[in-house]
């Protein structure tokens, strides 16, 4: 009866531990994540037939002299494309850097043997690096999600499993409007122009989703409470331990009475 009580209560012991070991295996995903964005995408037509500008928050480290730009994504981009050579085209260790990829994201699709950018996320990075050791001593980045195989949001809020991130609704909602503006097409007078102070190139509508991602943005926490989850897993695996090893002193021989 004895060592029936001690089986039973060294199995319980095991399925706690085991229970507590899953819980802490499960707290990890549920804590919120973090990205912080440190790449602004400036583009008058997010499309995979524009080549967009980069702008980051910060120069590069002291110890670099020269940048690259690499984009890793689904599919054949898992392997990071070098999109932007080696350069110092507005290289500076002060001030924000900003650069440009030196071909479309369909130029680059097409040299991996694609004929269209494949839908999801692409991780964009530009890195500072020592031009003589060619050693990466900083980096800066942010995500282009590719909502179609020709159009792309971008923001601080973008990212693999975000729930508010921008969408391309509201800018072609926007556009909408105007093209169906009746005081434009009924007064052939009036014509429309772009105002001279205003470069069209940098020009973006305050609904864009490429707005200024702010550094070091935190994603909004998703599933369970990590904390709660993570002290269970603790609990679990103490009072587990604690039983198996209490069953373990019952094994102890006992002195032999006279």
């Amino acid at each position: 009866m004895l060592r029936s009580f001690r089986a039973w209560a060294a199995s319980s012991g095991v399925i706690l531990m085991a229970a507590g070991a899953m819980a802490l295996v499960f707290a990890s995903p549920a804590r919120a994540a973090t990205f912080s964005t440190t790449l602004t995408f400036s583009s008058t037509s997010q499309t995979d037939e524009t080549a967009p500008r980069l702008l980051t928050t910060g120069g590069c480290p002291a110890s670099t002299d020269v940048y690259y730009v690499t984009v890793t994504g689904p599919g054949k981009f898992a392997d990071p494309f070098l999109i932007t050579p080696n350069t110092t085209a507005n290289f500076s260790t002060e001030e924000p850097i900003e650069a440009t990829f030196s071909m479309t994201m369909l130029d680059a699709a097409k040299d991996l043997g694609l004929t269209a950018v494949q839908p999801g996320y692409y991780l964009v990075t530009l890195a500072c690096i020592d031009g003589l050791e060619q050693i990466v001593r900083g980096s800066y980045s942010g995500y282009m999600h590719f909502t179609s195989a020709t159009a792309y949001v971008t923001g601080a809020n973008v990212y693999p499993d975000s729930t508010a991130e921008p969408s391309t609704s509201a800018s072609v909602s926007a556009s909408a409007s105007v093209s169906a503006s009746p005081s434009v097409s009924a007064t052939p007078s009036e014509t429309v122009s772009p105002d001279p102070t205003t470069d069209p190139t940098t020009a973006a509508p305050t609904t864009s989703p490429t707005a200024t991602a702010t550094a070091g943005a935190t994603l909004p926490l998703t599933g369970p409470p990590a904390g709660g989850i993570f002290v269970i897993g603790i609990l679990l695996l103490i009072l587990g331990g604690a039983i198996v090893l209490g069953t373990c002193r019952f094994d102890r021989p006992q002195p032999a009475r006279w």
